[in-house]
């Protein structure tokens, strides 16, 4: 369905307006995240490297590192257990390592594409997985190409993209 809306217009509208506006004129539109909606995921860069880094050995901390880290030496292994600081490297590993074993927190990335009176938008979303309920969708923002949705989402930490 094309909407009489020109593209400058709706990206012109707050974040908010944008999803008010879908939600007032697009029936379903979450039905149209799933499947061609989905885009990807990411982990969200949010872990509480105070309570891994503060009981390295309660977390496994140097486990987990070394889970992505294999070549690793024994004696860092026991720095790390005994409170060493982590170098910038060793945190990527312990993100990677927790995102893995983290299922339930990934996020994903979803769109759409509206026709307006004069060109394209593509809607995005984040998806938070409910379990067996699905998924509860937030809207983000529009775009005015799939080129550009595709730059900024994989911008996000740990981002795949189908």
């Amino acid at each position: 369905m094309k909407y009489p809306l020109k593209v400058k217009d709706f990206l012109a509208l707050s974040q908010e307006e944008q999803n008010l506006w879908i939600e007032k004129n697009i029936n379903d539109y979450e039905l149209k995240l799933y499947g061609d909606g989905y885009v990807g995921c990411f982990y969200p860069d949010d872990v509480d490297w105070d309570e891994h880094l503060n009981d390295p050995e309660n977390f496994g901390v140097a486990g987990l590192i070394v889970s992505k880290y294999p070549s690793i030496t024994d004696e860092r292994i026991e720095e790390i257990n005994s409170g060493a600081q982590l170098t910038a490297k060793e945190k990527e590993h312990l993100f990677a390592a927790i995102a893995e074993k983290d299922v339930d927190n990934w996020i994903t990335h979803n769109s759409f594409e509206i026709e307006m009176s004069d060109g394209r938008v593509f809607v995005y979303f984040h998806g938070h997985i409910m379990g067996q309920g699905g998924f509860n969708f937030e809207y983000q923002k529009a775009f005015d190409s799939y080129k550009a949705l595709l730059r900024e989402v994989s911008s996000f930490p740990l981002s795949s993209i189908d």
